[in-house]
């Protein structure tokens, strides 16, 4: 297994779990190829998040500068990324880049399928009538939001909107809305991008993900059937089990 890990991202543990592993600059698209080729890497998979703010900074152009980019990232920060910062673009770009340089990215599910969220209820506890009203509440919503890659995650309570997620990230939106909504007992809405490229941004629900909502608050979990990962399945569905969470799969209507 090859690793190339973004600098002051990537756990620092990943060097224990693979066979070779380099830190890589997030503006230094080239330098990762030539790690991935040199290991006759010619096909990769994408995992894990890059924060969104890293996107949004003070002086962006000073600021891009001072990582020394190299020319393709210098290229698509001054043209392409200039006036479009979406995940979406920055990502599509990314997987060209790397292409072009003979790493192809294919599908981040292709080794576990298994991981990803079933049609139906998951847990041993089913949807509460004022869980199922909100699930109803933000579920097309959420398509709607995703639609135009706004964020993939939303809290509701009864039928009232408490939170969006947008640039912060999931967790953060979940301790925003635990703020919001003292009394407790609302759902998380997570759904994949319409648009959605099986390469990147699979959204996923995790250890750490459940001990958050259960912090905030939450009492029930929707997710995309099929599209959203459950990573460490088995050990996320027993936490919500212990947590008295309810965790259910929807399929797309879209």
């Amino acid at each position: 297994m090859i690793c190339a890990g973004f600098d002051g991202m990537a756990d620092p543990k990943l060097v224990d779990e693979v066979d070779a592993y380099r830190p890589v600059s997030f503006v230094r698209v080239t330098s990762w190829t030539r790690f991935l080729r040199k290991h006759d890497v010619a096909e990769a998979i994408m995992v894990g998040r890059v924060a969104k703010q890293n996107l949004h900074v003070k002086h962006e152009m000073l600021w891009a500068l001072r990582q020394v980019p190299d020319w393709a990232t210098f290229w698509a920060w001054f043209t392409e990324f200039r006036h479009d910062r979406r995940s979406e673009t920055v990502l599509l770009r990314t997987a060209h880049e790397l292409e072009k340089r003979g790493v192809t990215l294919i599908d981040s599910t292709t080794f576990n399928k298994d991981q990803l969220a079933d049609e139906g209820v998951m847990t041993r506890r089913s949807p509460s009538e004022t869980e199922a009203r909100a699930i109803e509440r933000g579920w097309h919503l959420g398509g709607m939001l995703t639609r135009e890659d706004v964020g993939q995650s939303m809290a509701v309570r009864d039928r009232d909107v408490l939170a969006i997620e947008a640039t912060e990230g999931t967790d953060a939106m979940i301790r925003r809305a635990g703020d919001l909504c003292r009394g407790g007992g609302w759902v998380l809405l997570k759904r994949g991008n319409t648009r959605r490229d099986p390469r990147m941004d699979v959204p996923t629900i995790g250890l750490k993900t459940i001990e958050t909502i259960k912090a905030a608050g939450a009492s029930c979990v929707c997710v995309e059937a099929g599209h959203v990962m459950l990573l460490e399945r088995e050990r996320v569905l027993a936490a919500a089990n212990e947590a008295g969470l309810c965790i259910v799969g929807r399929r797309s209507d879209d």
